[in-house]
């Protein structure tokens, strides 16, 4: 659990920056394959960091990936989906 709520900070500096490419890259290289729901909130903000970066195939990868796709998931998918393509 401790592991988990390491990670939430950088995360928060990177959707504050915009550092997609960080974000992605904890998300590849932290969270461990198969990780349960328990890893929802991590997944969750690097979703939000791709998705206020408008980077739309890299949140598809990660919402692929969610451990549980939730009602908040969806929407940052599909909002993401929209900022995106209507530019």
């Amino acid at each position: 659990m401790a592991d988990i709520w390491r990670l939430l900070r950088p995360l928060k500096e990177c959707a504050d920056t915009l550092d997609w490419q960080r974000a992605l890259d904890l998300f590849r290289t932290q969270i461990p394959e198969g990780a349960g729901e328990e890893w929802q909130v991590v997944a969750r903000n690097v979703l939000h960091c791709l998705c206020k970066s408008m980077r739309y195939f890299e949140a598809k990868e990660v919402f692929h990936s969610l451990p549980t796709k939730d009602t908040v998931a969806y929407n940052m998918n599909s909002g993401c989906c929209g900022s995106t393509f209507c530019m």
